[in-house]
């Protein structure tokens, strides 16, 4: 059995962890066992952790419970730092693992122990724009990492996306950069009943509502006081409109102020954890997701499987546009303007595709084949 771990920080609701979540689930087989190893214990309220849960995935924590967690972070940095890699290295060697798939910026932890994992397999995949994760001030570190992992262990780089290949190539001076895209659960949103007027009673939202919909962690790239300033704009035009935010982050409380602010309580829903993303969907007229970056969303993807209308930032990039009903709007345009494409379904974009590329029975096969090279 070849083990393979997928090394995160923590389980909790965001893109990557959903990805873990997906690979832990997905790829494992009669071939392959795949084990979640998280440096900080997960959120076990997050519909991640539920549903890594469910379907019986394993994950080992370096610090398993947050009263170990807290303690530790007051230590001294280096010697912290010490005990994760060592810890690691130990469930590593435990483990007999052959491959190791790092997410996040936590290469930097692989680094002191590159020498006692001769042999291991290392991937790395950028989850973010490649310039904002290796080419800034306060990821040095992870940058150095990343080149001394490449040359000494063989670290091969994955991205999200061909054009993120490139720009990693570039960085790196490399020309191996592999691309796997974030994966789908197609299923999940295939066999899903029309289930909109159930979900509107159990949230309590009027049948003949409007419905725009975001899903995404509450930080700042998500762009969500923008979102609100379009979804202000747009129930002036709109007298039914009803915005359903699905997700949690740092900056909830600065949401709920400015929801409070605009005075909208009454026509706003946030819901946090949630395992029923399809059904959700399903409840939507719109998807609305103004990022000011993102490396490749999933959630986009998810909404055009669900035959969404689309109204994104153009700051996105459009290898994960598939449909006439993915309509990208510049960040310079003013929220009015904003509210009046999500309104005028006769606005259309121009992109056709294969989104088949992004079915995660593709994706999984694709990552066994990588992991088995």
């Amino acid at each position: 059995m070849n083990v393979v771990i997928e090394f995160i920080e923590t389980i909790a609701d965001g893109g990557a962890e959903s990805l873990v979540r997906d690979y832990a689930t997905l790829v494992s087989n009669n071939e392959f066992k795949v084990v979640v190893v998280t440096i900080y214990p997960p959120l076990k309220t997050s519909a991640n952790y539920k549903i890594l849960k469910q379907n019986g995935a394993e994950i080992i924590s370096i610090f398993p419970d947050h009263r170990f967690n807290i303690v530790h972070r007051i230590w001294n940095k280096m010697t912290r730092n010490h005990y994760i890699q060592e810890r690691l290295l130990k469930i590593i060697q435990e483990l007999k693992a052959k491959t190791i798939h790092v997410h996040l910026p936590i290469l930097k932890h692989l680094k002191p122990i590159a020498s006692r994992i001769n042999g291991v397999k290392l991937f790395y995949t950028c989850h973010s724009e490649s310039s904002r994760l290796f080419n800034t001030n306060n990821r040095a570190e992870e940058f150095d990492a990343a080149m001394f992992l490449m040359k000494n262990n063989g670290l091969k780089l994955i991205a999200l996306h061909d054009k993120m290949r490139m720009e990693l190539n570039a960085m790196f001076s490399v020309d191996n950069t592999i691309v796997v895209h974030n994966g789908v659960d197609v299923d999940r949103l295939a066999n899903v009943s029309d289930c909109r007027k159930d979900i509107l009673h159990q949230l309590n939202i009027p049948d003949d509502a409007f419905v725009v919909g975001h899903i995404g962690r509450f930080s700042a790239p998500k762009n969500h006081m923008f979102l609100l300033d379009i979804f202000d704009a747009l129930k002036d035009k709109q007298r039914n409109a009803f915005l359903l935010m699905v997700g949690s982050g740092p900056l909830k409380e600065q949401v709920e102020q400015k929801i409070l602010e605009l005075g909208i309580q009454n026509r706003c829903k946030i819901l946090e954890h949630r395992t029923d993303i399809p059904e959700l969907l399903k409840a939507m007229d719109v998807f609305l997701f103004p990022s000011v970056y993102e490396g490749l969303p999933v959630t986009l993807v998810e909404a055009q499987f669900a035959n969404k209308r689309c109204v994104v930032s153009d700051t996105i990039t459009s290898e994960c546009f598939f449909s006439p009903d993915v309509v990208p709007l510049s960040l310079s345009n003013t929220p009015q303007q904003w509210a009046d494409v999500v309104l005028d379904t006769n606005i259309k974009g121009v992109y056709q595709g294969d989104i088949s590329k992004f079915d995660m029975r593709n994706v999984a096969e694709h990552l066994r084949e990588i992991y088995r090279s």
